[in-house]
Formats: C-alpha cells, structure tokens, sequence
C-alpha cells in the first residue's frame, strides 16, 4: 500500500496545482476514502446494537459519530473526485506554468 500511496499522493497534489487548488485536497482525499466506509460499517453495526441495548446513550452517541464520519466522508470524496476531473488552467497561476491544458501551437 505505502507503494502506490506516494506516487499517488504525487500525482493528486500535481493534478491540484494544475486547477490552481491547494494541497489539502491531496491530504483529505485518503483521509476520506477510509472515513467513509468506516462510518458505513460503523452505523450499521450500531443500528443493531442501538436496538439491542434499549436506547443506551453510548452506543446512540457512536451511532451518531459513525453517520458524521460517513456523511463528511463522502462529501469530501465526491468533492475530491469533481476536482480531479476539471480542466487545469491554461495560464501560469501560482503554482507554476499552466500544466496539463497547454497546447502545442504548431502546425502539423
């Protein structure tokens, strides 16, 4: 895993400059994709607990941390993906040169 998490956090934070956007998507994005299931898993689980205890306070209390997880979680990735997939910029921003939109301008 911690293979392929370098080069992809790489080319992520790349692909964020291109858009003229900050790294902290770069960092959210993993963040994200393990929060999301987690919080899946988690609210499922506690669904079946939460009936089994009788309205105990603490399981209701995970219950509603695990839905926020999974909530946030997905928001973020869906977000995250959206950025991934719009165009870069043409120009220079301040990231540096205009990145994946610049075009050769020669005849063929």
């Amino acid at each position: 895993m911690l293979i392929t998490m370098v080069p992809s956090f790489t080319i992520t934070a790349r692909r964020l400059h291109d858009t003229n956007r900050t790294m902290l998507f770069a960092i959210l994005f993993p963040i994200s994709a393990v929060a999301a299931p987690t919080g899946g898993i988690a609210a499922f689980i506690g669904m079946f607990a939460w009936h089994g205890t009788d309205g105990d306070t603490t399981v209701g209390i995970v219950l509603v941390i695990s839905i926020l997880f999974l909530i946030f979680g997905t928001i973020i990735s869906i977000y995250s993906l959206i950025l991934f997939v719009l165009p870069g910029n043409k120009e220079p921003n301040k990231y540096g040169s205009g990145g994946s939109c610049v075009t050769s301008s020669t005849d063929i």
